[in-house]
């Protein structure tokens, strides 16, 4: 009986132990698949002009990140041409063939604050960079409070990972 005893009782310890040891040593997972990276290089050119390194862009519920862009139409009271320091936002809208992009970039701290939203583009991705290119064409640029259009605008989107 002593025999059977002691064979449980060690079957159980060298179980408990493997148990344990089975996660030991093994590093915590980043954040992400394997080569995803957060921090992504955004440019715009044409209509909105900008370039810039942005971590984290865009969850749904923010934090939204500080951009800097040129808009090349006159908005709240501001000529074309203007600098502003705003913050971005822009995600992929819809499945398939349906697929739009949203670009929202707003400047809280200007007077008149310029806020502006533009919805469609044309997606290309490219799945050995890793980067998606939206080319819009005579889109609209509305105003992100009231929805009045503010221009038509034609620029280029890349985001890249860096």
């Amino acid at each position: 009986m002593k025999g059977k005893l002691l064979a449980f009782a060690s079957i159980l310890c060298i179980a408990s132990l493997m148990v344990s040891g089975a996660n030991a040593g093994k590093p915590d997972k980043p954040p992400g698949k394997p080569g995803e990276t957060q921090t992504e290089l955004i440019s715009f050119t044409g209509d909105l002009v900008g370039i810039g390194e942005v971590e984290g862009c865009c969850p749904g519920q923010g934090p939204y990140p500080a951009y800097e862009m040129v808009l090349g139409f006159a908005v709240a009271g501001y000529p074309a041409g203007s600098l502003f320091d705003g913050v971005l936002y822009i995600e992929e809208l819809g499945k398939g063939h349906d697929r739009k992009y949203q670009v929202d970039f707003w400047t809280p701290h200007y007077e008149g604050h310029a806020a502006i939203r533009i919805i469609g583009g044309e997606i290309t991705k490219d799945k050995k960079n890793r980067t998606v290119t939206v080319v819009f064409t005579n889109a609209d640029c509305v105003d992100i409070h009231g929805g009045a259009l503010i221009a038509k605008v034609n620029f280029t989107l890349v985001r890249a990972p860096i």
